[in-house]
């Protein structure tokens, strides 16, 4: 499907904002690490069109996601939640049975448009450091707070993994999320899937980075597919807005699995103070 991005101004202007403003003087390097005890409120924008649909259609949606460390002991743990708020969405004329619950937030695809929160997600990582990393376990819930057709209408929760290395200019690693309902809407579609994440980010000098998107490869258990494969690249700038700082970054990004529904360009805008 040909559709043209449309982005909006006022990203235009961030975007040539941050290539002007001198970076934080101070040593941030850790904040792009998503284990490292760090205090964030990252706050995004996302503007994504899609495969398989007729037209001219996109969606807008804002999410917040606090992350939080936090100790049992002297045990190191890091939570993110996930809340979405969906702007505008594309109206397909199907029954919110037939959407893509295989998708977690905020990646779920509504399939009427509607304004409205989407379901929540919230995960916990229990840290381990080794000698090859950093290394975390815990569980992922999702919430169903979407109404109508912005969400899955189901709880869902299953184990997640996250590994990260580390060289003296690059972070690397994996995060996999599995989901699985157990309650929710009878009518509505059960949820068995997969989601990997890979992690990676090269620190470019005067605070200035790239990298991967923040790119999901998912993969749905029910019809055994792969709903999402994708590639993005992701453009990093670190400010001294704030007492700790706050990173700027956006993805571009693509999704190649064009079967049946699915996203296709992505654009994504975060602002991260760190706290």
């Amino acid at each position: 499907m040909n559709s043209r991005i449309r982005i909006p101004r006022w990203l235009l202007v961030t975007l040539l904002v941050s290539a002007i403003i001198p970076g934080s003087l101070l040593a941030q390097a850790n904040a792009r690490d998503p284990t490292a005890a760090i205090t964030a409120f990252q706050l995004m924008y996302r503007w994504n069109d899609f495969n398989g649909l007729p037209g001219n259609v996109d969606q807008n949606t804002f999410v917040a996601q606090p992350i939080i460390p936090w100790k049992w002991g002297n045990q190191a743990h890091i939570s993110r939640i996930t809340a979405s708020y969906v702007l505008s969405a594309p109206d397909w004329n199907a029954p919110s049975d037939n959407c893509s619950p295989d998708l977690p937030p905020p990646n779920y695809i509504p399939c009427e448009d509607q304004t409205g929160f989407a379901d929540t997600a919230a995960v916990d990582f229990t840290l381990f450091d080794t000698s090859f990393g950093r290394i975390g376990f815990g569980p992922v819930l999702v919430i169903p707070t979407g109404k109508d057709s912005l969400g899955s209408g189901k709880w869902q929760i299953g184990p997640a993994g996250v590994y990260i290395g580390k060289s003296p200019k690059a972070i690397y690693g994996l995060l996999a999320q599995s989901f699985f309902s157990f309650a929710g809407d009878k009518d509505r579609t059960k949820v068995r899937s997969l989601l990997f994440n890979p992690i990676f980010s090269y620190d470019l000098g005067n605070q200035w980075a790239i990298g991967a998107s923040d790119m999901g490869f998912s993969y749905d258990l029910n019809t055994n597919k792969w709903t999402n494969v994708p590639l993005g690249i992701r453009i990093e700038k670190m400010f001294d807005w704030g007492k700790k700082g706050t990173r700027v970054f956006v993805d571009l990004e693509y999704n190649f699995m064009d079967n049946g529904i699915s996203t296709g360009s992505t654009i994504r805008l975060f602002v991260v103070p760190l706290l």
